[in-house]
């Protein structure tokens, strides 16, 4: 059985290859989302 028929989907509910605590997680997103949002930013400046 793999880890998705498992029910273990990795960041999205904390369990996967690696474990997710839900605040490495939030972390995580908090940086992703910033990323994100700079380079938008950056694209909308060029047009």
């Amino acid at each position: 059985m793999s880890l998705v028929d498992g029910g273990s989907y990795g960041q999205k509910n904390g369990r996967g290859f690696y474990e997710w605590p839900a605040s490495f997680s939030d972390k995580m997103n908090e940086k992703r989302e910033s990323e994100l949002i700079s380079w938008l930013k950056k694209d909308l400046e060029e047009l």
